[in-house]
């Protein structure tokens, strides 16, 4: 991830979970070691806290074991230029430099379909007052949806996206099942009173659900969750 990223080291944050600077292979100016155990929204917001987002950054948030293309963040850097954030495509086919144009304006609806953590980029003014649901994202109450979460936050702002299929954000594949069913309805929820049809996407997805869980494809206290969430303020 970081050989890709072809930036200088005073460019990158970086957050070391569990080890201390001496671990990383190279030397970076913005380091901050964290606890071992500790969720990846809190250890994101952490290093927000430590490191602020100020100036006219382009601010992303990507995996550890993805790359970037070489000519990824320049196009980037172009379609922000009109733009307050930019969502890209997570590619497991190895096409990570394609040239290939086309996407959307990004609303409720296709924010549900392509919000990927890897491929968010956003100008760093629209950042600059959020901070991470921490009961969001890997090792959190709901081990998911962190990203949708951003985007929806973004929105809520007046933030204007664009979903761009040129930015290809390079990624193992993984087997991933529906481990993320419950954090989209945690978010919509969340949403709810700002944008009211939050609460058709929702039925949608649990009548979704009832039929994956019928299928054997979703485990039913994924699903249990889910309607828990919906009922509940979350």
């Amino acid at each position: 991830m970081i050989t890709s990223l072809n930036l200088s080291p005073s460019s990158i944050c970086v957050g070391i979970r569990g080890g201390t600077l001496h671990d990383l292979p190279l030397t970076f100016d913005k380091v901050l070691e964290l606890p071992l155990k500790i969720s990846l929204s809190e250890a994101r917001n952490r290093l927000m806290k430590q490191f602020p987002i100020t100036g006219s950054e382009v601010v992303f948030f990507p995996d550890d074991d993805c790359w970037l293309g070489e000519n990824t963040l320049s196009k980037v850097q172009r379609i922000l230029e009109n733009s307050d954030f930019a969502i890209g495509v997570v590619d497991t086919d190895g096409n990570e430099n394609s040239e290939i144009i086309g996407g959307a304006n990004i609303d409720l609806s296709v924010a549900l379909e392509v919000s990927a953590s890897a491929a968010i980029f956003c100008k760093s003014k629209s950042l600059e007052q959020f901070r991470f649901d921490e009961r969001l994202g890997l090792g959190a109450q709901i081990g998911s949806a962190e990203d949708l979460d951003l985007v929806l936050y973004l929105l809520s702002q007046g933030a204007q996206g664009v979903f761009d299929e040129s930015i290809r954000i390079g990624h193992p594949k993984k087997s991933r099942g529906m481990e993320y069913f419950p954090g989209s309805i945690a978010v919509l929820r969340k949403y709810s009173g700002v944008w009211p049809r939050t609460w058709a996407y929702m039925i949608r997805r649990l009548a979704h659900g009832v039929v994956f869980a019928i299928q054997g494809k979703l485990p039913p206290k994924n699903l249990v969750s889910a309607f828990a969430i919906m009922i509940r303020k979350f």
